[in-house]
């Protein structure tokens, strides 16, 4: 890593920041206009569609504005190549930002680096479509992420082979298939060092990472407060500065002819300057987030997330409720869904594995069916619990629960009616509550019970002045300010 590489890098970097809150701004600014999700009519697909089809001129404008958004970035980065190559001339640049293959290529190269914001990297576009925690950790485990990753590490090796198209395509002026055709040949021989490359960057974040947590520790060890929250917001803005540098240098090696090598050493001056500039990028990308830690509320309600207390217990099971129950949580959640017949039963998922591996879809099997399949959670064998004897013994125990009400298709009025016919009495002897995803849903069960409900979103929603709102569960990966 040369002078000019490390200048280059921490110039791109603090132009991305600039280019992130421009565009974080632009896009609350569009989405202010969109109909809430809230207000959207679940009831039946005709309502659904109706909706839609009266809020389209919104939706219509909103792709509208998010194509803009990713246009200026295009833009901005066929500025920045031509730069590089000492191109940049008015009609160099006009010529290139009128062709489609550019910004098709880097639509797709964007697409490829998707991933890596899941881990952190500030990629313009990409980083306002985070990909909840929880949606990934319900259908990932280590195996499975493992594999994930040595498959995604084997796709960049071969992505590296492409990372001159950009040159092709604005500086040479060639065709989108010849841009590709030509950047693979001529990286051929280059897999080990990029695999080198690669696995240098890792290095860097994870010991990075590593150093700051085992300083965290150490001085949360010494037990002041206020310390520990000053120190961690430095680390935090270190941290971010470095995954905004990281990303500026994955953006110049596929647009650009800088590569870093790694047995270079740059001057310590402008080692120096580049660190000053990635605290201060990541200390102002925080404070425009508005995301530095606080104080912690001095009072918290404790939840006991499926009904578990730990990861080996069986997950929304009656035979897990007095285990859980002796450890005292202000309330035990669990997850429900109806029956074909109407009756609730726990369970996260929409269908239910037998041991026999046959599979069970739950709003299409009735009860007396469904209560006779056992299936395997956490290595245990049990069967699927019936909301009613878990109420009722939550009841005997004294137990207050948070209740999901999961709604896997549209739910008529009847139905509501129906649930609170049936459970209404025995949730509100205890203080039971009720959250649901779905916001429409909620507002029509409020017409047929006072119990105290609220709405679950882990994706970014509206946070209205709706009353049906008592609470709001937020999925703590997309919390915004």
């Amino acid at each position: 890593m040369n002078n000019r590489y490390l200048k280059q890098t921490t110039f791109m970097m603090v132009l991305l920041l600039v280019y992130n809150y421009t565009a974080s701004v632009g896009i609350g600014y569009i989405n202010k206009y969109l109909p809430p999700a809230y207000q959207l009519d679940t009831s039946g697909i005709s309502a659904l569609l109706n909706d839609l089809k009266s809020n389209g001129l919104q939706y219509g404008m909103s792709m509208i504005g998010y194509f803009l958004v990713y246009l200026i970035f295009v833009i901005l980065l066929i500025t920045v190549v031509l730069h590089h190559y000492h191109q940049l001339h008015i009609k160099a640049w006009l010529r290139n930002i009128h062709r489609g293959k550019v910004y098709v290529w880097l639509f797709i190269l964007l697409l490829i680096l998707l991933p890596l914001n899941q881990f952190g990297m500030k990629v313009p576009v990409i980083n306002h479509i985070p990909i909840p925690a929880t949606f990934v950790s319900m259908i990932s485990g280590t195996w499975i992420k493992l594999f994930a990753g040595v498959v995604y590490l084997g796709m960049l090796l071969i992505v590296f082979r492409l990372k001159d198209t950009t040159y092709y395509l604005i500086v040479a002026d060639e065709k989108l298939k010849q841009a590709i055709k030509k950047s693979w040949y001529k990286n051929k021989h280059q897999l080990l060092g990029n695999a080198t490359l690669i696995l240098w960057l890792i290095g860097q974040l994870l010991l990075t990472v590593g150093v700051l947590m085992v300083l965290q520790y150490c001085i949360d060890y010494v037990g002041n407060l206020d310390i520990s929250i000053a120190a961690a917001n430095i680390f935090i803005a270190c941290l971010t500065g470095i995954l905004y540098f990281v990303t500026a240098q994955w953006l110049l090696m596929f647009t650009t002819s800088l590569t870093i090598r790694i047995d270079q050493k740059p001057s310590v001056s402008m080692q120096l300057l580049a660190v000053v500039a990635m605290v201060a990028t990541g200390g102002l990308s925080l404070s425009l987030a508005n995301r530095f830690i606080q104080k912690p509320a001095t009072s918290q309600l404790v939840m006991a997330h499926m009904g578990v207390t730990s990861d080996r217990d069986v997950q929304n099971a009656i035979e897990n409720l007095h285990k859980v129950s002796a450890t005292k949580p202000d309330y035990v959640e669990i997850d429900i869904q109806h029956t074909k017949d109407g009756v609730y039963v726990l369970s996260h998922d929409a269908t239910i594995k037998a041991t026999n591996g046959k599979k069970y879809k739950i709003s299409q099997t009735n009860w007396e069916q469904l209560q006779k399949v056992t299936y395997q959670s956490n290595g245990k064998k049990i069967k699927v619990s019936n909301f009613g004897d878990y109420l009722n013994e939550a009841n005997r125990l004294n137990q207050r629960l948070l209740v999901e009400l999961k709604i896997n298709s549209s739910i008529s009025n009847q139905e509501l009616k129906d649930f609170m016919h049936q459970y209404g009495s025995a949730m509100q002897k205890n203080g039971a509550q009720l959250q649901s995803l779905n916001q429409n849903a909620l507002k029509r069960l409020a017409g047929y019970t006072d119990i105290t409900s609220g709405l679950l979103s882990p994706l970014n929603n509206t946070i209205n002045r709706d009353k049906t709102n008592q609470f709001y569960a937020l999925e703590y990966s997309s919390v915004e300010p």
